[in-house]
């Protein structure tokens, strides 16, 4: 599903809340003005991309098939669930630019024998970087 770039401003359309929790393979929501918690959805595709919003409170739940995952430039707050260690074929992940804090649980996020890129940037994490991921 592409809803990019619609002109949706504020909450997400009740209909298509139920969206979020089918089984596209794409899910693409970037470059709108949405703003609304998602943290209790279920995000279920292999492509996610809400990167370029309005998003609010906690990062939502993933299921472990999520390889692609764009939520930058939103207003995320919290720290990066711990659940997100079942991403084990997790390719992308941008959170760049989000009110995100606390330890990076890098290790668990380099779980992913695929993980190529992982940008965290402009948030307030801290913590080290595994050695299996410093390149």
């Amino acid at each position: 599903m592409f809803l990019e770039p619609l002109p949706f401003i504020g909450l997400v359309p009740g209909h298509l809340q139920t969206t979020f929790r089918a089984d596209p393979s794409k899910f693409d929501m970037s470059d709108n003005s949405i703003s609304e918690d998602i943290s209790s959805i279920l995000l279920n595709s292999y492509e996610i991309k809400f990167g370029h919003n309005n998003f609010i409170g906690r990062l939502p739940y993933l299921s472990p098939n999520v390889q692609y995952l764009d939520l930058s430039h939103n207003s995320f707050t919290g720290s990066i669930p711990c659940g997100w260690e079942n991403l084990k074929g997790l390719v992308y992940i941008n959170l760049w630019s989000n009110k995100l804090f606390g330890e990076v649980l890098l290790v668990e996020l380099s779980n992913s024998k695929h993980l190529v890129v992982m940008n965290l940037g402009n948030n307030k994490f801290f913590g080290t970087i595994p050695i299996n991921i410093e390149n």
